[in-house]
């Protein structure tokens, strides 16, 4: 939580126009400031670091349950279909003007999560192996993305231009009606996986084990991989397929804890996914400044070595 707060400090005060803390505090408790620089803190940089936080949040759970629940550490909504699966069908809407509803954008990003998930578990069903997974979801991923510049094909060149940025991720233009959006799909998803940490410990164990202690595993395994597309559908609606956090936040929370107790990691790594999230969009927004730079990219750049790093130390069995 810390590294949060930290990081409030330039998400709120750095940029065109710069504010001091006293002048953020002044307009934050009593409205005071001139329009601009109220409109700066109140109307964008506020709502983008909530988004971000928000985001970060749904990431990091939605990474724990994916992994514990298909017992596959590299185990991710980008490396499985189902955040690519939703950028597809989040594309349709915009190139093909197709009548959704600005409310119904998660339901209709979590409707295409579920059919990118469904085709990677169908096609592994005979031998759902880790290595199996991971390997039909790389192909399953894949054809979304081939899907998604086919679509974007189709556009306009102005709407190229803007799901170019949405598909790499961005919390850039966003305001409170996207932090309303986003917040009640977040907080039922944190809420079904924050009680599921038990049975995420008993599908870590193997099925036979877990069915030996009476978990129907199917159903629980059901209702956890629709606990990740609620949170996972959420984001990619309003931000796009921001990558690697959800892969990478629940190792950092496991290393941290030197514990794979799901009742733990599920309480840490979504913390650490919000703080990778943010730090990443501060970079996005301020290093090039006045040039923005989309948050997935550097997600990619922050995440990528970590991933590294955390694939070497499980490899030497660390």
């Amino acid at each position: 939580m810390a590294g949060l707060v930290v990081l409030a400090v330039p998400a709120l005060l750095l940029g065109n126009p710069p504010l001091s803390p006293g002048e953020a505090q002044a307009i934050l408790m009593s409205g005071a400031g001139d329009a601009l620089t109220r409109a700066a803190l109140l109307d964008l940089r506020l709502p983008r670091y909530l988004l971000g936080v928000l985001a970060g949040l749904a990431l990091g759970l939605a990474g724990v349950v994916l992994q514990d629940a298909l017992r596959n550490p590299i185990a991710g909504p980008e490396l499985l279909g189902v955040a690519p699966a939703a950028a597809v069908v989040m594309a349709a809407v915009t190139v093909f003007s197709l009548p959704v509803p600005f409310a119904a954008y998660p339901l209709a990003a979590l409707s295409g999560g579920l059919m990118g998930g469904a085709a990677v578990l169908v096609l592994a069903r005979q031998t759902p192996t880790p290595a199996r997974i991971a390997l039909i979801g790389a192909a399953v991923a894949a054809l979304m993305n081939a899907l998604v510049f086919a679509i974007i094909a189709l556009g306009a060149q102005y709407q190229a231009s803007l799901l170019f940025v949405y598909l790499l991720g961005s919390l850039a233009n966003h305001t409170w009606r996207d932090v309303a959006l986003v917040a009640p799909w977040v907080a039922v998803g944190m809420v079904g996986a924050l009680a599921s940490g038990r049975m995420l410990n008993l599908l870590q164990l193997g099925d036979d084990v877990a069915e030996g202690l009476g978990l129907p595993v199917v159903a629980a395994r059901l209702w956890v991989l629709v606990l990740a597309l609620i949170l996972v559908g959420a984001v990619v609606a309003v931000a796009g397929p921001v990558p690697w956090v959800a892969l990478v936040a629940p190792h950092l929370a496991r290393q941290a804890l030197r514990t794979s107790d799901a009742r733990f990691v599920l309480l840490i790594a979504p913390v650490l996914g919000a703080v990778l999230l943010v730090a990443a969009d501060q970079l996005a927004r301020l290093l090039f400044f006045p040039l923005e730079t989309p948050v997935g990219a550097w997600t990619v750049l922050l995440g990528g070595p970590l991933a590294l790093l955390l694939v070497r130390r499980l490899r030497g069995g660390g």
